[in-house]
């Protein structure tokens, strides 16, 4: 779904995402299988996933709908009628745990 205007046109015509990657190996310190290709795995699948890339000034009780703004980031605040939600809260970041999980859809 275009979620981004890259013309200044006012009609979204681009796709922005934001991806911040971190891979580890339990008991294996600094073991990075992507290192030789620069590649990293892709979900497209259901699946339950944390991230720190979300709209910080919007409020995530669980199991809201999530959306995606023209910044590429997860946030409550559905754009336009139009926009689906991608996901749920499953658990909403705290003071103590920073990180937003979510059922992707």
């Amino acid at each position: 779904m275009l979620n981004l205007d890259d013309g200044g046109t006012g009609t979204p015509n681009a796709i922005k995402t934001n991806v911040r990657y971190t891979y580890q190996i339990p008991n294996i310190i600094g073991d990075d299988s992507t290192q030789g290709s620069h590649r990293v795995t892709v979900w497209f699948q259901r699946g339950i996933y944390q991230t720190d890339v979300f709209d910080t000034s919007a409020s995530y009780p669980l199991n809201a709908n999530l959306f995606v703004n023209e910044n590429g980031m997860l946030t409550t605040t559905q754009p336009t009628p139009n926009h689906p939600s991608i996901a749920l809260v499953t658990s909403p970041p705290t003071p103590l745990f920073a990180w937003l999980e979510f059922l992707y859809l």
